[in-house]
């Protein structure tokens, strides 16, 4: 008889920390208006965002995030980890390579990176048009 390998359970969220999430995302949310050129505010966001499964607007934080401060490789990290759920596996590769630029030696972004399937494997799931028109919208 084959065994089966264990089934991965779907993690649920408590309602207490579920509504400490939505709390935090509203703080950051009132924080970055009131300071909209402050790369953490938009980071942390991206990191609620990301807890929610929120994963678009957890790459859009980090996207502004980076534009804001290029040279912090969690903003990179943040960005690669949400492609990676919306399974943009190209796109997470270069985000997370931008981040090894940024800082050579950080352990969790080359674990992130070594992760991944191999180069020619890194399929995108956004078209080129619109990865070209979202590069542009971050610059306008």
């Amino acid at each position: 008889a084959r065994s089966r390998p264990p089934r991965r359970r779907k993690r649920v969220m408590s309602p207490t920390r579920l509504a400490i999430i939505r709390l935090l995302l509203e703080c950051y949310t009132r924080a970055i208006d009131l300071d909209p050129n402050n790369p953490v505010y938009r980071s942390n966001r991206a990191a609620t965002y990301f807890q929610l499964n929120m994963f678009q607007q957890a790459v859009d934080d980090s996207q502004w995030a980076i534009e804001l401060s290029p040279t912090t490789a969690k903003f990179y990290f943040r960005k690669g980890a949400a492609h990676e759920k919306l399974g943009q596996l190209y796109e997470a590769r270069l985000a997370y390579t931008n981040g090894l630029r940024q800082d050579p030696g950080n352990h969790e972004i080359q674990a992130a990176l070594a992760a991944l399937p191999p180069p020619g494997q890194c399929r995108t799931s956004m078209a080129m048009e619109e990865r070209k028109n979202k590069a542009t919208a971050f610059k306008e």
